[in-house]
């Protein structure tokens, strides 16, 4: 089960983790069963988790620790054996450091971390996910965006995608919906791909140097 942390406020968060009693709160009309719940002695994931507050944080730090909670509007206890993975696009040490993350739900959480780089850090990756976005979004479909040129290729490689893998997901969207249907090229880019600009430094007067910046 998955939790998108980010998108939701305190009392939105607990009723979509916990659940909720019929009459709850305004607008609870039914029993809700939780992601806690669906998620029982499987895998929960806590997307964007450095979006919590430190009220609700401290709420999932007893969660975590004692395998328990109570619905929104209950006053039964309930027990769950649930994995936790936290997802954050942010430093949850800096975020502990200025005080606006628990630092004990962050050392509960960092049991073991993963750091997933950008996607400017691993430019080799570049050509099997756009292999792969292309299958998703051209499908069975043989009318569709079946490969790369080299040179688009190249390209997008050396971009540095400041949107990370949204960004390249996008683009390669973007390349199906008005570009060539059968392979990808540069024209089918952005400019800010296909012609980056560059900066140039003129010589002359070395106490006043004048910058360029142009499109090739």
């Amino acid at each position: 089960m998955v939790v998108d942390s980010g998108s939701l406020n305190d009392n939105l968060l607990e009723s979509e983790l916990y659940g909720h009693q019929k009459g709850a709160f305004t607008g609870a009309q039914y029993n809700k069963v939780g992601y806690l719940e669906q998620a029982h002695r499987g895998t929960l994931i806590l997307d964007e988790i450095n979006s919590t507050t430190p009220a609700f944080q401290a709420r999932l730090l007893r969660v975590i620790e004692e395998g328990e909670f109570k619905k929104v509007g209950s006053t039964e206890t309930m027990k769950v054996d649930v994995r936790f993975i936290s997802i954050s696009n942010a430093s949850l040490e800096e975020k502990v450091a200025d005080n606006t993350f628990r630092k004990d739900l962050y050392y509960r959480l960092n049991v073991v971390g993963i750091q997933v780089p950008s996607q400017r850090e691993r430019p080799t990756d570049v050509p099997a996910i756009v292999q792969h976005f292309i299958g998703e979004f051209a499908g069975a479909d043989p009318s569709k965006l079946a490969s790369v040129s080299d040179d688009a290729l190249n390209m997008m490689m050396q971009y540095e995608w400041p949107g990370n893998i949204r960004q390249l997901r996008n683009v390669v969207e973007r390349a199906l919906v008005i570009g060539n249907k059968k392979e990808l090229l540069p024209s089918d880019l952005p400019p800010e791909i296909s012609k980056p600009a560059k900066t140039i430094i003129l010589a002359g007067d070395t106490s006043l140097q004048t910058l360029l910046t142009f499109s090739k």
